[in-house]
């Protein structure tokens, strides 16, 4: 069995005080070859692989 999840990240909370939306979790500033920057989500990447013999893992097997 093999499982492969993604998910980009992203939070920020309005502030009445300055009346903007500040982040949470500051995004990732990536600078171009040009010169020029680019802000971009962080990204959350999860890979399972399992190579049990049964179906339900060998955390379920009964010992015998």
């Amino acid at each position: 069995m093999s499982v492969v999840g993604s998910m980009n990240l992203e939070m920020a909370y309005y502030n009445a005080k300055l009346a903007l939306w500040e982040p949470v979790i500051e995004p990732i500033v990536q600078v171009q070859p040009d010169g020029t920057s680019a802000k971009k989500r962080w990204d959350l990447i999860i890979c399972l692989q399992n190579n049990s013999d049964n179906d339900f893992g060998s955390a379920f097997v009964s010992p015998r």
